[in-house]
């Protein structure tokens, strides 16, 4: 949220502005100007910073200067891999772009019409339940690692700009009916005669319990499979009882 943010960054910002000088082992008077976030980004916490900004550029007597959150990532990607003139993609949660440099500034030759690719994953990754730990894209890319199954998604390149809310609606709506599939194709393959199986939308509870008795009864034993388990090579599963696989 905008306002948990701002109050974050208001908490750790001195504290950073020291690290930061110390690391690299400068006094104020060997800094030439004050940067700053200008935008784009959340409000609060940009205004949050802009007014550090401006409160320790008036105390160092250094010059003010606003970035372009965008541009700001382009010039560490430069500097970084030393590109001389590079075409940017440009890709994060709240933007999607095609950039390049000419004639003095970055210029924007193409970019989503309607959602990010970075907000597209991460709302797909909620859909079916994958882990933002380390990240929601990275997860879907380990996992489509492992896929064996193309499914072909709706996908619309207009000129040189993008869209993927076609791709994420098909996956709200047809996202938990493809796992399902899976999921009861994977249950078809090896059961236990004894134990209990109920499937929800991305889930499998599995009931080790041969006189059909719910948990609630303190004798059966059981566990929430989901289809992330089987895309991390969690499946089989073998019942403790019979060591017959579900």
């Amino acid at each position: 949220m905008p306002s948990d943010t701002a109050r974050h960054h208001r908490a750790v910002v001195l504290t950073v502005l020291q690290e930061a000088l110390e690391q690299a082992g400068l006094k104020p008077a060997d800094v030439d100007c004050v940067a700053y976030t200008k935008g784009p980004g959340m409000g609060a916490p940009l205004v949050t910073v802009a007014l550090v900004a401006r409160t320790v550029a008036q105390l160092w007597g250094k010059p003010l200067l606003g970035v372009n959150h965008c541009i700001g990532h382009i010039e560490m990607g430069r500097l970084i891999t030393k590109a001389n003139n590079p075409t940017v993609l440009y890709v994060s949660g709240g933007n999607t772009q095609v950039i390049a440099y000419t004639e003095r500034r970055y210029r924007i030759f193409g970019e989503t019409i309607d959602i990010a690719v970075g907000n597209c994953l991460d709302r797909f990754a909620r859909v079916i339940k994958i882990s933002n730990d380390p990240s929601p894209g990275y997860n879907i890319e380990q996992m489509a690692k492992k896929g064996t199954q193309y499914v072909e998604l709706p996908y619309t390149v207009k000129g040189m700009d993008v869209s993927f809310s076609g791709i994420l609606s098909y996956i709200e709506v047809s996202g938990s009916l493809i796992c399902k599939t899976t999921v009861w194709t994977l249950l078809n393959s090896f059961k236990c005669p004894g134990c209990m199986i109920e499937v929800q939308p991305l889930n499998v509870i599995v009931w080790f319990s041969h006189q059909n008795q719910r948990k609630s009864s303190g004798t059966a034993e059981w566990y929430i499979y989901s289809l992330t388990d089987h895309l991390n090579g969690n499946w089989p599963l073998s019942c403790p009882r019979t060591k017959k696989f579900i």
